[in-house]
């Protein structure tokens, strides 16, 4: 039997993956205040837990700002197109024989941007022998940040990403649904049908919109603002999550997060999201914009899981390029990873 493990579920971490960005990707026009940012990440998750940062194998590890010299980073060269470990980690899975990581196909969000090197990393990684457990291949387009899992066989995705044609044209839902319940070991799957983010090129990625806090709480980005372009679709969206059920047949708990107000770069407006969250062992951490509904998101996520200590983390450059922290990052529970 097959369970997808759950980050809501407080497992035991061996690590959290991390890529660096580097002067040959997009991210090479702010690329100092995007390392700087991402050092700032991993500094946040090395009080909880290890961190694997893959560095481009032309860089040298002094890019760290000292940080290699830490005990809790551990370094891996190794050529990537850009930084979303998210959409090309593997996904850890639960057997009756251990965990085994499972590794899906890669398309770049549907052919949107360059990914030869990324989807190959998971191979290469097991070939340097960072993963302890097994790896499986799967003939099959998935990415991390399209799902989300409560850990009690309730599986929360959207259908214009997983549904989508650039994806896995020659499956239908019926079809879609039978393989993450083999693979995953999922017993429900909830599709929301509205939701979106502008600016967002993953065709409405789960991780922008609503999170399984626990097994029975979701969290969910909330539009107030009538005049705001979202307003329509996330108010429509949180009318679905209100109709959802587990498998209990109960309603979940639902809170609403605030809506970031509009956040724009090169006149373009990013997708800013604070269900973009990364769920650590014993903390969680948000992402922050610069914007006054900072605070108000943080004290939101601290009182839903008072267990957990709450902390926010800077990724303004990060959305530049339409993704935020739960996107850049994937954890690997314990026993894994070699390290």
């Amino acid at each position: 039997m097959k369970k997808l493990i759950a980050e809501c579920s407080k497992t035991e971490l061996d690590a959290v993956l991390i890529i660096m960005p580097h002067m040959y990707s997009d991210w090479n026009i702010y690329l100092q205040e995007s390392r700087e940012c991402v050092c700032n990440i991993i500094k946040a998750i090395i009080k909880d837990t290890h961190c694997i940062v893959v560095l481009h194998n032309k860089e040298s590890s002094h890019v760290l700002g000292g940080l290699e010299h830490n005990p809790f980073v551990h370094i891996v060269h190794a050529p990537t197109n850009d930084t979303w470990a998210r959409d090309f980690a593997p996904l850890s899975v639960q057997t009756d024989e251990g965990k085994i990581l499972l590794h899906f196909i890669f398309n770049g969000w549907g052919s949107k941007f360059s990914y030869d090197l990324d989807k190959k990393l998971p191979l290469l990684l097991d070939t340097m022998g960072i993963f302890a457990s097994k790896l499986e291949q799967k003939d099959f387009v998935l990415e991390g940040g399209s799902i989300d899992y409560n850990g009690a066989g309730v599986l929360l995705s959207t259908t214009k990403c997983l549904l989508n044609p650039t994806r896995n044209p020659h499956l239908n839902q019926k079809h879609i649904e039978y393989i993450l319940q083999k693979e995953l070991g999922v017993e429900k799957i909830l599709w929301l049908k509205h939701g979106f983010l502008k600016g967002d090129d993953t065709d409405s990625h789960i991780d922008n919109l609503a999170r399984f806090i626990d097994e029975r709480t979701i969290v969910y980005i909330k539009c107030n603002d009538t005049h705001d372009e979202h307003y329509e679709e996330l108010n429509l969206m949180e009318k679905e999550l209100q109709m959802f059920r587990g498998l209990d047949g109960a309603c979940f708990n639902l809170i609403p997060l605030p809506m970031c107000e509009p956040i724009y770069y090169n006149n373009e407006r990013l997708p800013a999201s604070y269900a973009n969250f990364l769920m650590l062992e014993k903390r969680i951490l948000v992402p922050f914009y610069g914007s006054s509904k900072d605070k108000e998101a943080l004290e939101i996520i601290q009182q839903a899981h008072s267990s957990y200590k709450v902390e926010g983390v800077d990724c303004r450059v990060l959305i530049r390029q339409h993704g935020s922290l739960h996107c850049m990052s994937m954890q690997f529970p314990k026993g894994t990873l070699n390290i």
